[in-house]
């Protein structure tokens, strides 16, 4: 590993504490918390690939848990790790087919309806807002429509480029909201009296994986016009 890449890590590692620590919203049924620390991962990912998408992923939001959420430090640090390396692996592979319009509609068709669905079947089953199941449904299934929708729109822009790191981003992140899933249920088997509710932090974490995308995108954009590939080393 050269200096260039080691430098790009730490700066890219420091973001990512920065951008997770900065801005924090607890999670009642997890003691987790929201934050923007996936954005700077999906940026480190696609600039640069998977390896350093993965290093930073990793150590930068585990160092964030560490203030206040030391449980969540192991999961972190491989979650975001995978994270980072799925969304930079998948953009390389997807970056070299560029003209597979088809593709990247399909993938958006199938990620849009998949994700709006998980939301709407947690959101009234297990995530009661207003007390009153009709409401509840209304609500979640307007929420279902808009996540759908809004990853499907991503998918058809006619800009190609933002469509594959669109999808790189997904894939990404699906593996984050999976795998602090997992986490949270094996801590809520192996220490019941934190009393976590796995399941209830789901429609927050595709949440956090949109904002993040909606972060990155314009910021991969603004960096791609003046950093050419040879200088991102891909």
């Amino acid at each position: 590993m050269d200096i260039e890449k080691l430098t790009k890590i730490s700066i890219f590692t420091a973001l990512v504490f920065v951008a997770t620590f900065i801005i924090r919203v607890p999670i009642a049924a997890t003691g987790g918390y929201f934050n923007l620390g996936d954005s700077a991962i999906y940026v480190a990912a696609l600039l640069f690939g998977p390896l350093v998408g993965g290093i930073v992923g990793g150590i930068g939001a585990a160092i964030a848990d560490i203030i206040g959420y030391p449980i969540f430090v192991p999961g972190t640090l491989i979650i975001k790790l995978c994270e980072g390396v799925v969304t930079g692996y998948a953009g390389n592979k997807l970056r070299s087919r560029t003209k597979s319009v088809v593709l990247w509609k399909a993938l958006s068709v199938v990620l849009g309806v998949g994700l709006g669905a998980a939301t709407y079947y947690i959101g009234t089953n297990y995530m009661a807002v207003f007390g009153n199941a009709q409401l509840d449904q209304v609500m979640w299934a307007a929420v279902a429509l808009f996540l759908g929708a809004f990853i499907i729109l991503l998918g058809f822009m006619p800009q190609t480029q933002t469509s594959w790191q669109t999808t790189s981003i997904i894939l990404g992140g699906a593996t984050m909201v999976a795998g602090y899933f997992i986490y949270e249920n094996l801590l809520a088997a192996l220490i019941p009296a934190l009393g976590i509710f796995a399941i209830g932090e789901i429609p927050a974490n595709i949440g956090q994986m949109l904002v993040g995308m909606t972060i990155a995108l314009p910021v991969l954009r603004a960096v791609q016009r003046i950093l050419p590939p040879e200088q991102r080393g891909l």
